[in-house]
């Protein structure tokens, strides 16, 4: 039976609506990296691993010396795309906005810091949200030491999942 097109016009608005906090969840995704990651133009090293833009890891096969502006927001967008794909592979029935927390986790710890964090596996099994929270905000360490500003980080990007 064909939808009449009151019922069309409102299904279609909802999947508006969902396609924009989708672009919007997305948006804010990479303002965020983008604040606290900030671009730089030529490769420079950290902890013992070479990086370009807006935190790209430089394998063998990458060719790239220098960037501008564009390239690094390319690139950045593809990176995080990545971090996305496999975040939606790895967490249950999540909504999108979450997923995107996830994914920005990736993002900026790798993978294997998900794989071996509490933090996936509290959210695998359905913990609350403040225990969620006080895990997620609670990684603010690389090679064993404590970042400052990460905890800074980590509050910004967990408002996605509040949302």
């Amino acid at each position: 039976m064909p939808l009449s097109v009151k019922k069309w016009q409102k299904k279609a608005c909802k999947m508006r609506k969902f396609e924009i906090r989708q672009d919007t969840c997305y948006a804010y995704s990479i303002e965020i990296i983008k604040k606290w990651e900030s671009s730089r133009p030529k490769k420079y090293k950290l902890f013992g691993r070479n990086y370009i833009g807006y935190g790209h890891l430089l394998t063998k096969k990458d060719t790239i010396s220098i960037l501008n502006e564009y390239q690094a927001d390319s690139l950045l967008k593809n990176d995080f795309d990545k971090a996305l794909k496999i975040s939606k592979m790895d967490t249950l029935r999540l909504p999108n906005e979450k997923k995107m927390l996830i994914a920005m986790f990736v993002f900026n710890c790798g993978i294997g810091t998900l794989k071996r964090s509490k933090l996936l596996k509290l959210i695998k099994y359905g913990a609350n949200d403040s225990i969620i929270e006080r895990q997620y905000l609670g990684c603010i360490f690389a090679n064993g030491k404590k970042i400052r500003k990460m905890k800074l980080r980590r509050i910004d990007e967990f408002k996605l999942w509040k949302l």
